[in-house]
Parts: structure tokens; sequence; C-alpha cells
């Protein structure tokens, strides 16, 4: 898989206009792609908004079989308008993102997510981050 996702910045953050794009709110981010588990697709240790940031994301995922799927992903994250420092690389992530269907109606989903901090003067720390989701349909 391959993607890229973009979100215009502030042509001119000296003015007291913000013309920067901004998300609603109401969106999830969240999406199936190779295999059945649900995952971020912005990244799952970042996951930002789409505002000011350029996200090209390339994966591969598997289903070995009705039971088991497997994604990796990796994103690179560049502000469209480079803030104080006029370096835009915000980093990159890598995601593992794991779904497990052990019986019929049971949807078991994990993801672990690593984002590495870039050059830029506003991109946040490093960090990791794990979740699994349990859903039971009756």
């Amino acid at each position: 898989t391959l993607g890229y996702a973009w979100g215009s910045g502030d042509s001119d953050p000296a003015s007291e206009t913000d013309t920067a794009y901004r998300q609603t709110g109401l969106q999830s981010n969240e999406a199936r792609m190779g295999g059945f588990a649900k995952f971020h697709y912005y990244g799952e240790a970042l996951d930002p908004d789409l505002s000011n940031i350029a996200i090209a994301t390339a994966g591969v995922g598997i289903t070995s079989n009705e039971r088991v799927s497997l994604d990796m992903l990796y994103h690179h994250y560049r502000e469209v308008t480079a803030s104080a420092g006029g370096a835009r690389h915000l980093g990159d992530g890598l995601d593992l993102v794991i779904g497990y269907r052990p019986a019929r109606g049971i949807e078991i989903d994990a993801a672990i997510g690593w984002f590495k901090r870039g050059a830029s003067a506003t991109a946040p720390r490093s960090g990791v981050t794990a979740r699994i989701e349990l859903e039971y349909a009756f």
C-alpha cells in the first residue's frame, strides 16, 4: 500500500488569521488496509491531525488465513509550511498491526507504533505506543 496525505499550512503565520486546513474533530483516522485489523492510518504513535503536515506512507500486509492478519507501515512526516528554524522534517514512524479472529464474532486487534523525532523545531518527542482492542459481536 502507498498513500499520501496533505493538509495545508498557514501561508502567513505572522497574521492574526489562521488559514491552515483543520479537521472537524469528527474523523477517526482509522481504517483497514491489507489485513482485517483496524489501525490509525496517519500513524499509531504520532496520530496527528491533518493540518500543516504532509504524510507519505508505505505498507505491506498479509492475511495468512481467515484468522490472522499482519500489517507493517512506514510513515514520513513533513511540515507543509516550515516553522521556526526552517527544517520541515517532523519525523518518521513505523507501525506493526496484528489482527486475530479466534472464533465467529470475536475480533482482537493489536498495534505497536514507534515514532522518531525529526529536525523540525516543532517536532513532537520520540515515543512508542501499544494498544489492544477486543470486540465481540452478538
